[in-house]
C-alpha cells in the first residue's frame, strides 16, 4: 500500500456523504473520516522521521477531527466545506 501512495497517479476517494445530504452532516463526516486516518495512521506507521510538513499534516487532520460547530447552510459554508475536502485529497499523500 505504501508504494501504491507514493507513486505519480495516485489519488484518494474520501468516502463521504452525497452533496445531497445536508452540510452539517457532511462536515460531522469530514471530521469522522479524519479520526478514522488519525487512528489508522497511528496504528500502522512505524517510522519515526516525519518531515515537518507531515507533522502538520497530522495536526490539521486532529484539528478537522475536533471541529464541532456545524458548518452553515450558505455559499460560503458550502465553500468552505469544499476546500477542507479538497485538502484531505491532498494531505495524506504529503505523509509519504
Amino acid at each position: 500500500v505504501k508504494g501504491e501512495l507514493t507513486g505519480d497517479d495516485m489519488t484518494v476517494v474520501l468516502l463521504l456523504p452525497s452533496d445531497d445530504v445536508p452540510l452539517a452532516e457532511r462536515a460531522a463526516a469530514l471530521g469522522e473520516w479524519c479520526q478514522g486516518f488519525l487512528a489508522g495512521f497511528g496504528l500502522n506507521y512505524r517510522d519515526n522521521a516525519l518531515s515537518e510538513e507531515g507533522k502538520e499534516v497530522l495536526q490539521d487532520l486532529a484539528a478537522i477531527a475536533q471541529v464541532q460547530d456545524a458548518l452553515e447552510e450558505s455559499d460560503d459554508g458550502e465553500s468552505d466545506y469544499m476546500e477542507v475536502m479538497e485538502y484531505l485529497r491532498v494531505a495524506p499523500l504529503l505523509l509519504f
